[in-house]
């Protein structure tokens, strides 16, 4: 079980050539012909579901949810509940009826699945066809479909890609891309075997392991560069000022994806955070690191979390923790009596109490949006930028039998001063929305602004229910700027506010949870 609180998209199996993922899994033949082993996949997948999943769940309408899933196969296959009954049609006609069981069984429950899809396949030529992956996919795709939006399920190969993201790959290090119909390397990560190898952007693979790279897709070049790790990779470089080609061996190691990057703005520490994977705050530490070995003073920080979609629940919490030496972080609620958990900062500011502001925007969700809220309500942080993404649901992952994945939503998360972020996301302090205005201007009008921008911010944190239709007014106050070329446009603003430490402080104060609190009550 691994707990998210962001989501991907599910992909498509096939079959691969031989190579290694980060779990130490081997590519090969992933699919599967259908049969009796189908039983155990489906059992998991009911059991999950039903006892998991945020809110209490019908198993026959899931099971006709699934079979009706089929049609994305063959538009033909239908299924329907009929009292306690659910009936499966092939071209109108009935092929298979079985009860919904009186109770939630899901072993009955799987027998009687895979019966009606045998019996599908005896009368579909298009379902006969296909393998169990395909059967999976289609059949997990409609059992889910009713529930909501981040509950999906990812076939045996995307989940072994999704896990590459999480936890890392078999590989050498570097992003390729295809460049007048030939793989190139885009970027090279740092301290990887491809960096040690001295191989660089904008060179040109033509040979993987003697293979011709010349018509194969990105996905293809990506399964033959990764490997088991320890294993070697013979690369054929074209490198523009070479006259010849020639040959690189690489070993590869345990990769996983960089998603945090460091870079001084004069005085102000800037750290990108793009996702959070396994590594991202010991990354995050070892970055704060190199900023205390700057030879010029570091007067304040800025993380960036725009356009940060999310990742693992861990390590937004250890991220967040990072910067407090106390306070909650954040808490969780759901169905399952596992799903209520309560985080608390442990008591060490890496950050040396440096002032901090926290950049968002719309697209700042799920985790991003944990150690937004976390900064903010704790006093920790002034956060700019605009109103974030509201995906304040947490999910699990489970492998299935098959080594696919289902994504269950599993619990809602809850700001430290209450409000679910659910639906309704983070107020920035200070609003960037208008991008007419200098940043200079921006900053010096927030003092004229800051009572309003308190009683706002009381009323935000008011809002505990995802039901209330307020919220999507709330969500109105700062909304996305329009796309434009101004890309510095929040960290000149971020620069500002941190070389002005009395404004800075008036913002600390003017979003911190205990007086919004105060003023609710108030009202």
């Amino acid at each position: 079980m691994l707990l998210l609180a962001a989501c991907g998209t599910a992909g498509e199996s096939g079959s691969y050539p031989a190579g290694a993922s980060g779990d130490g899994t081997v590519y090969g033949l992933v699919d599967q012909p259908f049969d009796e082993d189908s039983l155990d996949v489906f059992e998991e997948g009911y059991s999950l579901v039903s006892t998991r999943y945020i809110e209490a769940v019908d198993l026959g309408g899931l099971a006709a949810d699934g079979l009706n899933g089929m049609a994305a196969i063959d538009p033909q296959i239908s299924a329907q509940e009929d009292n306690d009954h659910i009936q499966v049609f092939y071209d109108q006609a009935q092929v298979a009826e079985f009860p919904i069981p009186i109770s939630d069984i899901p072993e009955e429950l799987s027998e009687d699945t895979y019966d009606a899809i045998v019996n599908l396949r005896s009368v579909s030529p298009a379902l006969e066809e296909r393998q169990s992956e395909a059967i999976y996919a289609a059949f997990f795709d409609g059992m889910i479909s009713g529930l909501d939006a981040y509950t999906r399920y990812a076939s045996a190969e995307r989940a072994r890609e999704n896990r590459a993201q999480r936890e890392g790959y078999g590989g050498i290090g570097i992003r390729i891309r295809i460049f007048s119909d030939a793989i190139q390397v885009s970027s090279v990560m740092e301290e990887t075997p491809a960096s040690r190898a001295g191989l660089r952007s904008d060179d040109e693979i033509t040979h993987i392991d003697g293979t011709p790279t010349a018509g194969l897709d990105l996905a293809q070049a990506v399964r033959l560069l990764r490997g088991p790790v320890g294993s070697d990779v013979r690369l054929t470089i074209t490198r523009s000022e070479q006259p010849k080609s020639f040959d690189v061996d690489v070993e590869r190691e345990h990769i996983i994806p960089p998603t945090v990057s460091y870079a001084m703005r004069g005085d102000i520490a800037h750290f990108q955070i793009s996702r959070f994977n396994q590594r991202t705050a010991e990354s995050l530490k070892e970055k704060l690191q190199e900023m205390r070995n700057e030879v010029t003073p570091v007067n304040g920080i800025i993380v960036d979390l725009r356009d940060n979609p999310g990742g693992l629940l861990d390590q937004s919490i250890d991220v967040a923790d990072i910067f407090l030496t106390e306070g909650v972080i954040l808490t969780t609620h759901g169905r399952h009596r596992d799903s209520h958990q309560r985080y608390v900062a442990s008591g060490v500011d890496y950050a040396d109490d440096l002032p901090i502001v926290v950049l968002i925007n719309d697209h700042s969700a799920s985790a991003a949006e944990i150690v937004g809220a976390a900064l903010q309500d704790n006093a920790r942080a002034v956060v700019m930028g605009t109103t974030s993404f509201g995906k304040g649901t947490v999910q699990t992952v489970f492998r299935l039998p098959n080594g696919s994945e289902l994504t269950l939503t599993w619990s809602r998360f809850f700001a430290p001063s209450g409000y679910v972020l659910h639906g309704l996301g983070i107020l920035p302090t200070i609003c960037t929305s208008d991008h007419s205005r200098p940043p200079a201007t921006l900053i010096d009008s927030f003092d004229e602004d800051s009572d309003s921008v308190q009683s706002i911010f009381a009323d935000w944190r008011s809002s505990v229910s995802i039901s209330d239709p307020h919220r999507a007014d709330l969500r109105k106050i700062c909304p996305p700027y329009a796309d434009d070329d101004d890309v510095d446009f929040d960290l000149d603003a971020a620069t500002l506010l941190l070389s002005n430490k009395v404004l800075f402080q008036e913002a600390i104060v003017t979003s911190s949870s205990q007086l919004a609190s105060r003023m609710a009550k108030a009202k």
